[in-house]
């Protein structure tokens, strides 16, 4: 009787131990993005200080029309890029509802929007050094099938520079499978073209921007490099996003991607369809 209570009294006291180190690592990780959030001048409010002089970039250019134009993106677009993908793909974490009383929104408000930065400031970290990690400016990259790096493409105002939108382009295995910020060291097997990250500011859409960008991007992988095939995901209730790959040939692959329980219920990821487009013979 003694015996058993002593390996039960050691087993929880293992589970203890276990439980410590695992929030000792969580919280460390924590940590680390907070600290390279401070190292990157992010606040919950947004960048600190001004934005810098406003100065012509030197990319590759790839497309050309009178109102903007396509180029290929360097490490001064990092601060940018992050700021547009934020925006683009994670709204507000926690939403008070629409049911509450005057007197329950203003005791809800101050809280709720700590904690929206909170995360906000968090996840701007993360998405500037995943692009710091994987951002290459050549296009020769491409041809590589080992290569893990992205070439991001961007489109900008001819007026003012303005950043409008970009679109990433990488190698992946065609296995349906969404990709990280952070790319593995050597993929699992063959990789193909695969484009993400399609976004472009609210107030800029239906000027004909993200085609733009995907024809770039399209010409890049078939064209110049030779690839026969494109894979890319899609949020299923997108319309505009569905119309304009449905326009640009790609089409639905039987084997799609399926969402497990955690990341339908916890990590909020929407119902996704895995699409391909096949280079012309």
């Amino acid at each position: 009787g003694e015996k058993s209570c002593e390996r039960g009294a050691a087993l929880s006291k293992g589970e203890k131990s276990a439980d410590a180190m695992a929030f000792r690592a969580a919280l460390a990780v924590r940590l680390c993005i907070l600290s390279q959030a401070v190292a990157l001048q992010l606040t919950p409010f947004g960048l600190r200080g001004s934005r810098p002089p406003v100065t012509l970039r030197a990319g590759r250019a790839l497309l050309d029309t009178p109102e903007f134009g396509v180029s290929v993106a360097d490490r001064s677009d990092i601060t940018e890029l992050t700021d547009l993908l934020v925006t683009s793909f994670s709204p507000k974490m926690i939403l008070a509802s629409g049911d509450l009383s005057r007197v329950e929104k203003a005791l809800v408000a101050l809280p709720v929007s700590l904690l929206n930065r909170y995360f906000d400031v968090i996840t701007r970290a993360e998405v500037n050094l995943g692009l710091q990690s994987r951002l290459s400016a050549c296009t020769e990259n491409l041809a590589d099938k080992a290569c893990t790096k992205s070439v991001l493409l961007v489109a900008r105002r001819k007026r003012g520079d303005e950043l409008l939108g970009a679109a990433e382009l990488r190698l992946l295995p065609p296995n349906g499978r969404l990709p990280g910020n952070f790319q593995p060291l050597r993929p699992s097997f063959a990789a193909e073209p695969y484009i993400c990250n399609v976004s472009v500011r609210e107030a800029n859409r239906r000027q004909g921007i993200a085609s733009a960008l995907m024809q770039a991007g399209e010409s890049l992988f078939l064209t110049e490099h030779g690839y026969r095939q494109i894979y890319l995901h899609v949020d299923r209730s997108n319309a505009g996003a569905m119309n304009l790959y449905k326009s640009r040939g790609y089409k639905k692959l039987e084997d799609g991607f399926s969402r497990s329980w955690l990341e339908e219920n916890l990590l909020g990821i929407p119902d996704l369809l895995y699409l391909v487009k096949h280079r012309d013979k």
